[in-house]
């Protein structure tokens, strides 16, 4: 705290032609005349009153003043005695403050300002958490930052005898620990066609910088942010797209493959059989492989069944009515198809036929041909099998044995020939052993005997 000398002058003693700048300046009482030190020139209204007032200030009390004012080339000169004012000492605001900006757990960091004039001192602040090692009071500080995420402001007060400054406040930022990438998404994908555009983003943790690079061949928008666009270039600019992600305590990177596909191939003509028999077991349907096909998609006619499908091949069972057999290669660019028409044979029309035991020891076949409701017999036999049956007409079927069924003299004059099959529990058993005209099967429990019949 201190005192001074004030003199404040409100308007000058003459009257303006108008409005008139005013110089004003002044001298000891015991100063030489020529001795004048010039506070300023300031506007005086019509009426000579200063807005604001004039302020001399700075001067020493109990001491007279000569206070010059002059304008127009009219010079006034007064006598004036200082008022004393209290003045306190306080030192203005610091400038920036100087440092590290970013930091990681646990490291150190000067910072500092430019010494203020009149400052007698420094008071530092700094996060919670923070430490100043050394230079409290000063213009230069050394601290150390905690494990924690203590980020916040440093502040710093230039101090005075009578009181500090307003602060000076400058943000520091603590990193948890180095960046991670946590995932790369790709639309559509990382396996494109040719010339598409495709669009990465990165989500990453505690990231300040990104930095991507693409394969050659292909181009790209800005690489220095968590979204990169891209194209794709021509079919086999296969590589990486890469990610590098940075920030004051370390890095982490990220690698992506990436395909590029042409279009595919049209495939080959489908191989296997163009005609069939309905309920055909192990059918097998294939095509070469087709360049640039990544999948394979088959498709059968109503009723057939795909019991195996290995991409260039399948395996089916074949139905009761025809139809085409069909291939589908593709990949991300699309697909093309191949068709095969199969025609099933059926059994002619107009007959029908049943079987039945009899006597608990014989299959008893009817066989009858003809329209409408069929009247022309062609088979109406009993058949005793090598061994008695098991069970009665109402316990059908037959149980664990051997069934013969003698076809040579049951051949129809218009060639149609007799056959029969044998199904265990639902599933047709294999083919029977075939003697000169005869049929041999081993019944087991759920067996049913089923005559059929084929144009020969």
């Amino acid at each position: 705290m201190r005192t001074e000398g004030q003199i404040i002058i409100y308007n000058v003693i003459f009257n303006t032609d108008g409005p008139q700048p005013v110089t004003v300046s002044y001298r000891g009482e015991n100063d030489l005349p020529d001795r004048y030190t010039t506070v300023g020139t300031f506007m005086a209204d019509i009426n000579g009153v200063f807005h604001p007032p004039v302020e001399i200030n700075g001067l020493k009390p109990g001491k007279n003043y000569f206070v010059r004012v002059e304008t127009c080339g009219c010079v006034f000169e007064q006598l004036m005695t200082p008022t004393q004012r209290t003045i306190l000492e306080i030192p203005d605001k610091p400038g920036a403050i100087t440092g590290a900006t970013a930091l990681c757990p646990n490291t150190q960091a000067i910072y500092s300002i430019a010494p203020v004039a009149g400052a007698t001192g420094y008071t530092w602040k700094v996060p919670a958490g923070w430490t100043i090692i050394s230079g409290q009071g000063s213009s230069i500080i050394r601290a150390e930052c905690g494990a924690g995420p203590q980020s916040g402001n440093i502040t710093v007060t230039a101090d005075g005898i009578d009181g500090s400054s307003p602060a000076s406040v400058f943000a520091a930022t603590v990193y948890q620990a180095a960046p991670v990438i946590n995932s790369i998404v790709a639309a559509p994908g990382f396996n494109v066609c040719a010339g598409a555009a495709v669009t990465f983003v990165a989500q990453a943790d505690r990231a300040d910088t990104y930095l991507w690079t693409v394969p050659n061949g292909w181009t790209s928008g800005p690489l220095d942010t968590d979204t990169l666009n891209a194209v794709a270039g021509a079919a086999g600019d296969d590589g990486v797209v890469t990610l590098l992600v940075t920030n004051h305590c370390g890095q982490d990177a990220d690698v992506r493959e990436v395909t590029v596909a042409g279009a595919v191939g049209t495939p080959g003509p489908i191989q296997g059989l163009t005609t069939q028999t309905p309920g055909a077991t192990t059918q097998v349907y294939s095509i070469a492989a087709v360049p640039g096909a990544t999948a394979y998609y088959w498709s059968v006619p109503t009723g057939w069944i795909i019991t195996s499908d290995n991409g260039t091949y399948i395996t089916v069972t074949v139905g009761p009515t025809g139809g085409n057999v069909s291939v589908t290669a593709s990949n991300v660019c699309g697909g093309a198809s191949a068709n095969l028409a199969v025609v099933v044979n059926q059994p002619p029309a107009g007959f029908n036929y049943t079987v039945a035991y009899t006597n608990n020891k014989a299959i008893h076949v009817q066989i009858h041909y003809g329209t409408g409701a069929p009247s022309n017999t062609l088979l109406d036999a009993d058949y005793v099998p090598s061994v008695p049956l098991q069970g009665n007409d109402a316990a059908f079927p037959f149980v664990n044995q051997n069934v013969q069924l003698n076809l040579s003299a049951y051949t129809a004059p218009d060639t149609h020939i007799v056959t029969a099959s044998l199904y265990a529990d639902g599933v047709l058993q294999p083919a029977p052993v075939l003697g000169a005209n005869t049929a041999y099967w081993t019944a087991v429990s759920g067996s049913e005997l089923i005559i059929s019949f084929i144009t020969g």
